[in-house]
């Protein structure tokens, strides 16, 4: 079977297939167990049946509260939405649509890397010209 490494980049500790992955750790578990969202970005896990990539919020959405939240970092803006309506249509965890709030919360206070990047390149600019 093939085994994928899941990496907690994040400050908190991840829950997966009822192992705990500390930050900075990574740790392996059989491909079948793992949420797409999880895999290594040049990995794609295909639906045998149909052979397209599998559906990431489908798939998510089945796992329970603390593997959906630990995940939502790595959902697109519209990922996270179709989420939210998938939640709020089916189960309607309270766990899962406080985090999809807080991630909300925590991507509006960030800053946006484009515009980090043009302030960044326009003060290294402005000082190579002193």
């Amino acid at each position: 079977m093939k085994k994928i490494s899941v990496y907690n980049p994040g400050p908190n500790n991840m829950h997966l297939v009822g192992r705990v992955i500390t930050p900075g750790c990574a740790v392996e578990f059989d491909a079948r167990d793992v949420p797409e969202h999880l895999w290594p970005k040049d990995a794609v896990q295909t639906d045998d049946t149909e052979g397209k990539p599998a559906d990431t919020v489908a798939e998510l959405a089945a796992q329970n509260v603390g593997t959906i939240v630990a995940g939502l970092p790595g959902l697109t803006d519209e990922q996270l939405l179709e989420l939210e309506a998938a939640e709020n249509s089916g189960k309607q965890r309270k766990g899962v649509l406080e985090g999809i709030a807080a991630e909300r919360i925590h991507r509006a206070a960030a800053p946006d890397p484009a515009a980090a990047a043009a302030a960044a390149a326009a003060a290294a600019a402005a000082g190579g010209k002193g």
